[in-house]
């Protein structure tokens, strides 16, 4: 079985790598086989249907060209109210229990589900990694043998070069926030689970922020009566200049190397991001906007208004803007060689038009 290495070469002394780049192609020569046995139907689940990124992951298996997924379960904590065709679905209150049911007879689980409730920068860090624990132990228990988990780059530590990080480098988070510290924990589980279930074939896929039309409507939806006000983003004349850049990728494009996970014969972790990330001064450009410079501090108190703000919004959700205002004044770029390579995955939307569907921008 193995166990943690140390650090790759260039990464900070003392931080962790779970494997090296030669483990991960030993584990994929080892456990690859093909999803599709013996002519036998395929049925795959994924948990978290209902979000952005689990209706785009639906959609990708659904409309798969080479027809190797016979059927979908979409299992979510409500249901949609415009359900995808020719998918079973199925509402679960994931920490009441009950999901074990429904993933007797699954060949693949898809999960990416997330916590709907935010919290406070120190708190509930371990809300991701609890849930994941909920799903994927109750899949082990349902006789489920291959998992596609989805993953955040907020788990990798900072770079210690300019150039992008790939899957073996530590994950000790990328800043001192509870958004860091939740994917951190996240990760830790991941490897828990992974070296206890080895008949388990297990695939994380760590991915970039995400953008596309769905995001943005998940937002405006849960914006409630703020929504008005949401919807007036793309008429801001100016931009904060924060420096600094965030990895992302389309859900179109994130769903695509999650189905390529669930039916290629794949294991291990893989990126999942554009090579370009986003700058400031790209939603600048998408807004046809000015970038202005405004003083950290008063960043900060503005970005604290707002948070307020979202908090008392019905099913708050996603990150606070404080801590976005940290993640923004790092720099991480992600080596995909992994995922181009063995998922053959190539992105379709890049980043400008990735971003002006998120913003509403036409």
């Amino acid at each position: 079985m193995l166990r943690g290495r140390p650090a790759a070469t260039g990464a900070p002394a003392g931080l962790r790598v779970p494997f090296t780049r030669d483990d991960l192609s030993a584990l994929d020569g080892r456990r690859r086989r093909p999803l599709r046995t013996r002519g036998l139907p395929v049925r795959v689940a994924v948990v978290g249907a209902d979000g952005a990124v689990g209706a785009a992951v639906v959609e990708a298996l659904r409309f798969d060209p080479h027809k190797r997924v016979d059927a979908i379960l979409g299992i979510a904590r409500r249901l949609p109210t415009d359900p995808q065709p020719n998918v079973e679905w199925k509402a679960t209150d994931l920490s009441a229990g009950g999901l074990e049911p429904h993933l007797r007879g699954v060949d693949a689980l898809v999960n990416v589900a997330r916590p709907r409730t935010t919290a406070p920068t120190g708190q509930g860090a371990a809300d991701g990694a609890s849930l994941a624990r909920v799903v994927l132990e109750t899949a082990a228990a349902a006789g489920v043998h291959h998992v596609v988990q989805l993953c955040s780059f907020l788990a990798y530590s900072p770079p210690a070069s300019p150039g992008p990080v790939d899957e073996t480098w530590p994950t000790d988070g990328l800043d001192a926030g509870s958004a860091a510290g939740r994917a951190v924990a996240l990760e830790r589980y991941l490897d828990e689970f992974a070296s206890s279930h080895e008949v388990v074939r297990f695939v994380r896929i760590r991915s970039g922020a995400v953008l596309g039309p769905r995001v943005r409507h998940q937002v405006l939806v849960r914006a409630g009566l703020m929504a008005g006000a949401a919807a007036l983003v793309p008429r801001l004349p100016v931009v904060p200049a924060v420096g600094g850049s965030v990895p992302v990728v389309h859900h179109d494009d994130l769903a695509a190397a999650v189905r390529s996970a669930v039916t290629e014969p794949a294991f291990g972790a893989y990126n999942v991001a554009l090579d370009a990330p986003l700058r400031a001064a790209d939603v600048a450009a998408a807004l046809g906007a000015r970038p202005i410079e405004v003083p950290d501090r008063l960043a900060r108190r503005g970005a604290g208004v707002v948070d307020a703000v979202v908090q008392r919004l019905p099913h708050a959700s996603g990150r606070p803007l404080t801590e976005w205002l940290d993640v923004m004044g790092t720099e991480l770029r992600m080596d995909t060689r992994r995922a181009r390579d063995i998922l053959a995955w190539i992105p379709r939307h890049p980043l400008a038009q990735s971003l002006r569907s998120t913003l509403g921008a036409g």
